[in-house]
């Protein structure tokens, strides 16, 4: 009888440890199996939308400090764009954007000290503000001369919502440098980010002047939300 007792305990045993084996082994697959799904579904499925990247803007007011830019018209460059930046970044901030400005007050910042800011900053995206010179009306937007497709759609957003929000006229998106296509700007050709130069009007033409004064506001929407698109279609 005890015998029998004995053996029948060792069923119990061999089944529940089977029992408990099972059970760890299946928390174990489900674990495991979870992880492949998750990494491996969004290339099975490319349509199924995917965690999207980080962003970070740098905006970069053109100028400032002992360098003003253009002046025409009892103006200067450095204290446009410092004003425009000043506005898109606090739009992109209500907007939950992350976002830094390459100088904050009218300070002097050589270029490479700006690109490398934003390089080492981990910036998603750059762009620089700047106002024209040299007769002419309207905006235009410079871009790499070998630009990615990123960097396109940030400038013919930016464009689209400048001509759609304001009364400005067009020069369209260009590539390269105001003398040579071929070589870039340099905040654009010595950034390692997505990157474009917003040119907002002519300082030496009253009318530009007139909308950059009357319509900071919608200026500064619409730049914004050229980037926030562009930064969701990346």
């Amino acid at each position: 009888m005890r015998k029998q007792n004995k053996q029948q305990l060792k069923w119990i045993y061999s089944i529940a440890s089977g029992v408990l084996l099972f059970g760890i082994g299946a928390v174990i697959w489900i674990a495991a199996s979870t992880s492949i799904v998750k990494d491996v579904l969004p290339f099975l499925d490319p349509g199924r939308p995917s965690t999207p990247a980080p962003v970070k803007i740098c905006l970069d007011a053109g100028h400032g400090g002992r360098d003003p830019g253009a002046q025409a018209e009892g103006r200067s460059e450095k204290n446009d764009t410092l004003k425009i930046a000043q506005k898109v970044q606090r739009i992109l901030e209500d907007e939950g954007v992350d976002s830094f400005m390459t100088r904050t007050y009218d300070t002097f910042v050589p270029l490479q000290e700006r690109c490398d800011l934003a390089n080492g900053e981990g910036a998603t995206m750059l762009v620089s503000l700047h106002r024209n010179i040299g007769g002419g009306t309207g905006i235009e937007i410079w871009i790499n001369s070998k630009p990615s497709e990123e960097e396109v759609l940030l400038a013919e957003g930016i464009r689209h919502e400048l001509l759609a929000g304001t009364a400005f006229n067009d020069r369209g998106v260009k590539r390269g440098s105001y003398d040579n296509p071929s070589v870039s700007l340099k905040m654009n050709g010595s950034s390692n980010m997505t990157s474009c130069l917003v040119e907002l009007g002519f300082m030496c033409s009253e009318e530009d002047n007139e909308i950059f004064d009357s319509q900071l506001d919608e200026i500064a929407a619409a730049i914004a939300r050229g980037i926030i698109k562009a930064s969701r279609m990346g």
